[in-house]
């Protein structure tokens, strides 16, 4: 069931739509949305890569069609950033420009653009970032934007991204990582505990790695609810502006997106 079962009070311009590839994301968002009067908004849990624009495509093609969409969730770091930030800038892995965001903030993390990889695959090793931090000059990557991005561009929707960094760029993360959630963005706890039986010294990895990215994703909640606030202080008036119509080119590999703990409180959107 998705957080948001009714429309927010005095707004009827305001029906933003909340993505978060996996379920632990969606959970961090809960109490957040709540404390801030925003409890109402949809949030759906799509799955990691391509399933998210599956899902953002189905939802733009319902009969509510959303004021703005913001998708939310944890990415790889690939310069030193704050917990959290907002997306400007969506790139390839080669740094060319896929499109620009909706940023409502004008104090959204400081000077300059927050440039994202939008990317297909992972990438795990400290070389490999320091390459696609060398070749996109983007701070972060993650699997979801890119796809994402099109998906509102086509649709005339505007889109918002905020991501909760979960490693930065000087953390190797194992690749077992990548099997301990299913397609559905739900944490698998038999793979987890079977990895750490198998191989316990990962626990010197994934403890830290679960620390952070509980930190992260509680930054990025806060983030999400300054987002949301001022949109909804502007769908009074008139709509945002839509995504840029910048042609939008098939995103490369790069990152995990992982937060390992999970309860499975909103709804799991299905293509």
């Amino acid at each position: 069931m998705a957080f948001g079962d009714r429309p927010i009070a005095d707004a009827p311009h305001f029906r933003p739509l909340v993505l978060c590839p996996l379920a632990a994301e969606a959970s961090a968002l809960r109490r957040p949305l709540v404390r801030a009067g925003l409890g109402a908004a949809r949030v759906l849990i799509t799955g990691m890569g391509s399933a998210c624009a599956e899902v953002a495509r189905t939802a733009l093609l319902g009969d509510s069609r959303p004021s703005l969409v913001v998708l939310v969730g944890t990415a790889g770091g690939l310069a030193d950033t704050p917990p959290a930030l907002i997306a400007e800038e969506i790139v390839d892995a080669d740094g060319r420009l896929l499109g620009r965001t909706f940023v409502p903030l004008t104090n959204a993390e400081g000077p300059g653009r927050r440039r994202i990889a939008g990317l297909t695959g992972p990438v795990s090793s400290i070389a490999a970032k320091a390459r696609l931090a060398a070749a996109s000059g983007a701070v972060a990557c993650d699997m979801e934007s890119a796809e994402v991005l099109g998906v509102c561009r086509q649709a005339g929707v505007p889109l918002a991204v905020v991501r909760g960094i979960s490693d930065g760029p000087h953390d190797a993360l194992p690749r077992e990582v990548l099997g301990f959630v299913d397609l559905q963005g739900r944490t698998r706890p038999g793979r987890v505990l079977a990895t750490i039986i198998r191989r316990p010294e990962l626990l010197a990895v994934l403890l830290p790695l679960a620390r952070r990215t509980r930190h992260a994703m509680a930054e990025a909640a806060e983030l999400v609810v300054q987002v949301l606030h001022a949109h909804q202080r502007g769908a009074s008036a008139a709509p945002p502006a839509a995504t840029t119509d910048t042609a939008a080119g098939p995103p490369a590999d790069a990152t995990v997106d992982l937060d390992p703990v999970a309860d499975g409180t909103a709804e799991r959107g299905r293509p």
